[in-house]
């Protein structure tokens, strides 16, 4: 389950050699992501724009990633609890 807010973000250059330590990556243009997993995995993952992949990763490959714009997001280990929120809208009356 993903936190409703990360502690830290870093970006991310899928060049297979940058090693890092990510608890999720933010896709921000999709396209194809191939990452390893914290589990020394090799995954391959097809992603929409906006979205976050909720997979523990350290490495994301120039083969086979096609998504632009990647942000690896972080928790320190720190529990996160925040309450949903919800935009106030503004009638016309006011």
């Amino acid at each position: 389950m993903l936190p409703n807010t990360f502690e830290d973000a870093f970006n991310v250059e899928p060049d297979g050699a940058a090693e890092f330590e990510a608890d999720a990556l933010y896709v921000g243009s999709g396209g194809a992501v191939r990452l390893e997993t914290s589990f020394g995995r090799i995954v391959d993952f097809e992603a929409r724009s906006g979205s976050v992949i909720p997979v523990a990763c350290n490495r994301v490959l120039a083969e086979g990633t096609t998504a632009k714009h990647l942000v690896g997001l972080v928790n320190h280990g720190t529990a996160i609890t925040l309450a949903t929120c919800t935009p106030k809208l503004q009638s016309k009356d006011a």
